[in-house]
């Protein structure tokens, strides 16, 4: 299993302030979210929310592609929240290598989180800034983030 990046609870790669919008009524706090804080976001905040939450929701991604910022949030954030594996990545028994990178913006510090909690073959990469390989997914080094995810399972199969 490739972990690209290692993440285990996608809910918790969201800002604080963010995840404080969220309550568990679902009516109050998308009022909150279509009447406080959506007005406020600077374009590109309002960019990255539509990125961010469009994973997690059709009718999100429905209205990133449309450039509508979602109107209701409470939605796509319990999926996020329902996709936390803390609980149960010890419990994984597949050869698993955990990529990580510099810089990374969603996920910070969660692939080592992972990594540490493995208890099978593991492996953990760090991609870098100093070969380009930097920011989450290596955007700007798509052949050394892919050289690296296929030797890796290039190995583990030969095995």
């Amino acid at each position: 299993m490739a972990c690209q990046p290692g993440c285990v609870s996608p809910w918790l790669g969201f800002d604080a302030e963010l995840r404080a919008v969220v309550t568990p009524d679902k009516e109050e706090t998308n009022r909150v979210w279509n009447e406080e804080v959506v007005p406020e976001l600077t374009p590109e905040l309002a960019f990255t929310v539509k990125k961010r939450f469009e994973i997690f929701d059709r009718q999100a991604l429905r209205q990133a592609r449309e450039g509508v910022v979602l109107t209701d949030i409470w939605t796509p954030a319990q999926v996020a929240m329902g996709l936390d594996i803390t609980a149960v990545v010890g419990r994984i028994k597949a050869p698993t290598l955990v990529v990580d990178y510099d810089f990374e913006l969603f996920y910070p510090g969660q692939p080592q989180q992972m990594y540490d909690l493995l208890r099978t073959r593991r492996e953990y990469v760090k991609m870098t800034e100093a070969t380009g390989a930097q920011l989450h997914c290596s955007p700007m080094a798509p052949q050394q983030h892919c050289d690296v995810v296929f030797d890796w399972l290039a190995d583990v199969l030969r095995r």
